[in-house]
């Protein structure tokens, strides 16, 4: 699968280019003398700390040239180490597959990350999840409503006080371990009263 390289550091980022595979990328990386090759519990990391940072280096790969220089990144300490990302990448103008396939890789949905085929299923759940919430808080004369899309803890459902539709209080995480418990409910009330029996 083809993979896209660039180098990190903080919020700054420079896209090195895309490579037919991470075992090209890696040698690419590898033939950078300064470079620091670590392992650590999530697997290999490619790093250059600023100091080992010359000027200006330049790497060559199959004919390309790519220059590497501390110019381009921070010297601040709090800004840490530049990091090579490798993002692997799906080459959609290939010969397409048999049929159809979904694009390799993850989406995030809300605050999560899932693989491509499970995307849609994912968000119908949630959908149903939250329109069963509606659904049952309504039939109590209460509002609901939703919160937090994009926030680090992700979106959230908002019901009102009985009787004060404006008084309104976050009441369940849309996460998917309750997505996961609900469904083994079957049913929304099934679930509150496992999870909220008061």
């Amino acid at each position: 699968m083809a993979c896209m390289l660039a180098f990190e550091q903080n919020e700054r980022r420079n896209v090195v280019g895309v490579f037919r595979s991470e075992e090209n990328a890696v040698k690419f990386l590898e033939s950078i003398p300064f470079l620091q090759k670590i392992e650590d519990e999530y697997g290999i990391v490619y790093r250059i700390s600023f100091k080992s940072l010359p000027d200006s280096y330049l790497v060559c790969y199959n004919g390309w040239q790519y220059i590497l220089s501390r110019f381009s990144y921070s010297a601040c300490e709090s800004d840490g180490d530049i990091e090579a990302v490798m993002t692997p990448l799906c080459e959609l103008d290939a010969e397409p597959p048999k049929g159809s396939a979904y694009v390799e890789g993850a989406t995030a949905v809300d605050a999560y990350l899932y693989p491509n085929d499970e995307v849609l299923s994912v968000i119908e759940k949630r959908e149903t999840f939250y329109r069963e919430a509606a659904r049952y808080y309504e039939k109590q004369g209460r509002k609901t409503g939703r919160g937090g899309l994009g926030s680090e803890d992700g979106e959230y459902i908002t019901v009102s006080e009985p009787g004060d539709p404006t008084d309104m209080h976050l009441t369940i995480l849309l996460e998917p371990q309750v997505i996961r418990e609900w469904e083994k409910a079957g049913s929304f009330e099934a679930w509150l009263k496992q999870h909220r029996p008061d």
